[in-house]
């Protein structure tokens, strides 16, 4: 009886073995397929999901909701004191970053990162119409000094022309923080740039403020007419002199 059992374990070892291969051939080609389909969603998940709409013929239907909120945090105030000038001034700003990596003491280079965005900016600048009390006649000229030309802060720019790219060198896996890092400073950096436009945009301003004064000053008040032919403004640091004896251009 012993010997017989024992020869009939003997004789289904093989087929047990052969389910069990069976078992993993099966486990191992699953794993397989799940791993590919998670890597083809991953990598062209957008196209395969508009494939699977268009071959469904409308079997499969997907509802994409969008909200938007707003919360009032603060109305700001000029008190009438501000003049727009030279505005807008739109650039395409270009911001980059690069770090570059060494070991050994400098002596073995482990590559470099490299981000860079594109911004279409739009900047706006302003005077302050009480600064505006420097003015005098001369000549029938009437001559308007202005301290100072002021960029409205903050800058807007436009989001859907912003344009992203980023570099790894090839020891290197940053590149995403370095672009991170450039879009938290993108607001101070556009501010910065906006105070370097302010030389850019002068001539223009000279002239917004030299219109504004001309129609709501002088044309406005005819016992002024007669005494003032033309508006000159002349900006702080600038020689009097020198302006007046530009020609007048009529606008």
């Amino acid at each position: 009886m012993s010997n017989y059992a024992t020869s009939h374990s003997r004789r289904s070892s093989p087929k047990s073995q052969s389910m069990s291969g069976c078992l993993k051939a099966f486990l191992i080609i699953f794993i397989t397929l799940v791993v590919m389909g998670g890597i083809l969603v991953f990598v062209v998940g957008g196209a395969a999901r508009d494939m699977v709409d268009k071959w469904s013929g409308g079997f499969v239907s997907r509802v994409t909701t969008v909200k938007a909120s707003s919360v009032l945090v603060d109305i700001g105030r000029t008190h009438g004191d501000v003049l727009e000038v030279a505005s807008p001034l739109k650039t395409m700003e270009l911001f980059s970053k690069s770090d570059a990596r060494f070991a050994a003491w400098g002596k073995v280079y482990l590559g470099t990162s490299t981000s860079e965005i594109k911004v279409p900016a739009s900047y706006r600048f302003h005077v302050k119409l009480s600064e505006l009390k420097g003015a005098q006649i001369k000549d029938k000229v009437l001559v308007v000094k202005v301290p100072a030309i002021y960029p409205s802060l903050p800058v807007a720019f436009d989001t859907a022309g912003v344009e992203k790219r980023s570099e790894d060198g090839w020891f290197r896996f940053d590149g995403a923080q370095l672009l991170a890092e450039l879009e938290k400073n993108l607001t101070p950096e556009l501010e910065r740039r906006a105070k370097q436009h302010v030389p850019v945009v002068k001539e223009t301003a000279r002239k917004d403020i030299e219109q504004f004064v001309q129609k709501w000053i002088v044309e406005s008040h005819p016992e002024h007419r007669e005494k003032i032919s033309s508006v000159r403004v002349v900006f702080e640091g600038e020689n009097e002199e020198k302006i007046l004896e530009r020609p007048v251009v009529v606008p």
